[in-house]
């Protein structure tokens, strides 16, 4: 990650659901390229027993769904979204479709420890939406086209409640049928 973002100085508007670990590397990337950019973390309640602190962070205590909506109507559209945080099928999945819609055309969408859940929630929005996936260890990417507009302000909030129903209704069918959550 910190490697990836030092050679795309083109990303400056950063955001992550989670912190921790990969706060401290996109802030020491951003530090290296000398490129000014903007760090938004969203997490209510980080595992790990830090938060890392920067004039680059701005640490948003709140769920992603409960963030990323008013945070694009403040900037948008985003360079770069990081799902790093709840594995979970419905947090998984919200956070890389709702994160994919607010990418600038040419951004990029990364889901760090993709492969700790079973629903493979990654994997089948990669292949819905025929992008090649990128992977860097326990980390896998994927490039917006550049023909993919982000989404426009005045929908935003109404796609994010499509998908919050969406995905509630596929995490309860996961469920049902016996399975757990990571």
């Amino acid at each position: 990650l910190r490697k990836f973002l030092r050679e795309h100085p083109d990303l400056k508007t950063l955001v992550e659901s989670g912190s921790g670990c990969s706060t401290v590397f996109m802030t020491m990337a951003l530090e290296e390229r000398g490129v000014p950019g903007r760090i938004y973390s969203l997490d209510p309640s980080p595992w790990c027993s830090y938060t890392v602190e920067h004039p680059f962070i701005a640490n948003i205590r709140k769920k992603s769904e409960d963030a990323m909506v008013n945070l694009y109507l403040q900037d948008h559209p985003w360079d770069f979204f990081l799902h790093d945080g709840n594995h979970d099928i419905f947090q998984q999945s919200y956070d890389i479709w709702m994160g994919f819609a607010l990418l600038r055309p040419g951004g990029w969408l990364w889901c760090d420890d993709y492969t700790w859940a079973e629903h493979h929630a990654w994997k089948r929005f990669a292949a819905q939406h025929g992008l090649p996936l990128h992977d860097f260890g326990s980390a896998s990417a994927v490039q917006k086209p550049d023909h993919k507009d982000a989404m426009h302000p005045s929908v935003v909030a109404a796609y994010s409640e499509y998908l919050k129903a969406r995905f509630r209704v596929e995490a309860d069918k996961w469920h049902a049928a016996g399975n757990k959550d990571s």
